[in-house]
């Protein structure tokens, strides 16, 4: 590596057209680091001087943190991986030792380096005050909106909602607390917001690559570290890359570019659910017993959506009943299998595995994939169980259930009521949650002051939460009468919760998006309504994030049109896809590939978002291409990932 850890070098200044850092130095990493690394010795950090304005070196700097964790081999490949977190918001270093477990096999020949970008912790976050930011601020209605009508707007969105009237909504309900309290907090601490976007990001890493001295780079970005990395690409492609450092490789894994549509992220999921009625057709035994069963599917959709199927008097299946199993659907493998049965037997006015599905009795999930749960013990005693008898639980969560099970013995001990007891619990899970869910739930919580309690609603939220605290969570809203789910909803509309429950880093996430993304509501809904079973796309609180546009206009931020990239450096590039993705659609990286140059696409069957670190033929491959990145890729082990369907005659699981 051509930088002497023990120097300091001081770059005169940054230059754009080959970003140069101002300064560096190695620092004690800031982080909790993996068990088995050395502060200093397996795991070095440190940090770069990056101007926070290219175009304006001699103004506000800002420190880039990184850490380089070293291969474990004594004689490792000179080219490292640079890796892009995702987000945007989220910590690369706080992550360090759930990144380096995904990655340790990558490790095994290569230093790995990891890095917080601009504004988020460990590099000169962009922090406002909690005093300043929860200070509240009344939604004033005037006088001649009718707020039924208003909650009903933001309430019941769908593809079929008026953009225009969710736009006037958002003009009302205005940006929220955090956007119009922090936004004159920036201004006042000369904070240029205007310059916390994938650009500045991706000059941030070729800073880093120039400062570490490396002779070239290989570049994994997954999620909104994809975005960051083809950023970089970009600037390649518009500069000369002779100048730059080298890039030898580029994987991209659960793809999205600026030029997406992210609002419409949600054509997702009747993506995932076609796509498994066409991997039915693909296969013979499925093809022979389903025949034409993704038509067939689409014909069922449309009927229930224009009248509920009414198989006997006890019953009746409306749409809002598919689309909350078929969800379910689209996030489990295992209940997956069973969707071209299920169509085939709805269409015959049987209801065995429909009921099943929904009443928790297959594989022990509900419609809404869940354990059906009555007690909050339950989830404790079913996975204490679970240690007991298989012994697949690992010493952390063991740790968590008793940790659980005393929370809930002092609530009952203390007379909690459940109201209460449950905001406690949404929001000590709610904080270990990765950021996109978290997201999802911050939206929730932004409209919550004006949405009328809805059981349903509050279910929908829980389903992002991990197993043992969803389930806990599910209990206690099925012990709660109607009264108690309204008292839920005054709580979380308090300030002090919605603060704990916020994502550390949404400030950072929302700046980024407001530099990076044109908001286009119309746009969105045109998506959504294109799909091919718009039906079955989640509906709700929350389904768009509609007020996106008063939060940039809050900030002062806005976007121009950015179009694909299109690798005209030639670096070779591999664009992985998981097939039940919902969070970043498999057809936006079908979509990107189409227009690289030097790249291979690989979507992983029966895989979720991040494919290239869920299963050992993925993290195979990945090694794989980083080996030999201009060589041909195996990928006869992704025909093992296939799903197997479940026929006529298959029996059900008891």
């Amino acid at each position: 590596m051509g930088l002497a850890f023990g120097a300091e070098p001081t770059f005169a200044q940054a230059n754009v057209g080959n970003p140069l850092p101002l300064s560096t130095q190695t620092i004690s990493c800031p982080m909790s680091l993996p068990a088995a690394d050395i502060d200093g010795e397996t795991m070095i950090c440190g940090q770069i001087e990056v101007p926070e304005n290219w175009d304006n070196p001699s103004d506000r700097t800002l420190l880039i943190t990184y850490a380089i964790a070293k291969a474990k081999n004594a004689a490792p490949f000179a080219d490292p991986i640079l890796y892009f977190e995702g987000g945007p918001g989220i910590s690369a270093l706080e992550e360090i030792e759930w990144l380096n477990g995904n990655t340790s096999r990558l490790r095994q020949t290569r230093d790995i380096i990891f890095f917080d970008q601009r504004g988020i912790r460990y590099s000169s976050a962009l922090e406002c005050p909690p005093a300043i930011k929860s200070t509240i601020n009344e939604i004033v209605i005037p006088d001649d909106v009718d707020q039924e009508a208003l909650g009903r707007t933001v309430n019941d969105i769908s593809p079929d909602s008026d953009a225009d009237a969710l736009l006037v909504a958002a003009e009302i309900l205005g940006p929220g607390d955090e956007a119009q309290n922090c936004a004159p907090y920036f201004e006042e601490q000369g904070i240029d917001l205007s310059q916390y976007s994938s650009y500045s990001n991706a000059l941030d890493a070729i800073a880093l690559m120039n400062a570490l001295g490396y002779s070239s780079y290989n570049l994994y970005g997954i999620s909104y570290g994809s975005n960051h990395t083809m950023e970089v690409m970009r600037y390649y492609d518009e500069n000369d890359a002779a100048d730059l450092p080298a890039v030898r490789s580029v994987l991209i894994d659960g793809v999205v570019g600026v030029w997406n549509d992210w609002l419409a992220v949600n054509i997702a999921f009747p993506n995932v659910i076609l796509d498994a009625f066409e991997r039915c057709e693909a296969d013979d035994a499925c093809s022979a017993s389903y025949p034409d069963i993704r038509q067939r599917a689409l014909d069922l959709v449309d009927d229930v959506a224009t009248a509920p199927l009414v198989i006997d008097d006890d019953t009746t299946i409306t749409i809002d009943d598919l689309r909350l199993v078929w969800r379910s659907s689209a996030v489990d493998k295992e209940v997956l299998v069973y969707l071209p049965r299920l169509v085939d037997e709805l269409e015959r006015g049987e209801t065995g595995l429909y009921t099943r599905l929904q009443d928790g009795s297959l594989l022990g999930v509900s419609g809404s994939g869940l354990p059906v749960l009555n007690n909050p013990f339950d989830p404790i005693a079913l996975e204490a169980n679970d240690v007991a008898t298989q012994m697949r639980l690992l010493a952390t969560e063991v740790d968590r259930l008793a940790a659980q099970s005393k929370r809930l013995s002092e609530a009952y001990d203390r007379d909690i009521a459940l109201p209460q007891f449950f905001a406690d619990e949404l929001a000590t899970s709610a904080e270990q949650l990765p950021q996109a869910p978290r997201h999802q739930i911050n939206v929730f919580l932004g409209r919550v002051a004006v949405s009328a309690p809805d059981r349903n609603q509050l279910t929908q939220v829980v389903t992002e939460f991990p197993d043992g605290e969803r389930d806990l969570l599910l209990s206690l809203i099925g012990l709660m009468d109607d009264d108690e789910i309204a008292e839920v909803y005054d709580i979380l509309s308090e300030p002090l919760y919605r603060e704990r429950l916020v994502e550390v880093f949404s400030i950072i996430q929302t700046v980024i998006h407001c530099n990076d993304r044109v908001f286009d509501l119309q746009r969105t809904f045109e998506t959504l309504r294109a799909s091919d079973a718009p039906e079955l796309i989640p509906v709700g609180v929350g389904a768009v994030d509609f007020g996106f546009g008063v939060r940039c206009a809050a900030y002062g931020l806005s976007a121009s049109p950015s179009e694909p990239i299109s690798n005209s450096s030639g670096f070779p590039v591999l664009v992985s896809n998981g097939s039940l993705d919902t969070s970043t659609p498999p057809i936006w990286g079908e979509t990107i590939f189409e227009g690289l140059q030097n790249a291979r696409m690989v979507t992983f069957p029966n895989s979720n978002h991040g494919a290239t670190r869920e299963t050992q033929c993925a993290r195979d491959i990945t090694s794989a291409f980083f080996m030999y990145p201009e060589e041909e890729l195996n990928l006869d082990c992704v025909d093992g990932l296939r799903p197997v369907f479940v026929i006529p005659g298959d029996e059900l699981p008891e």
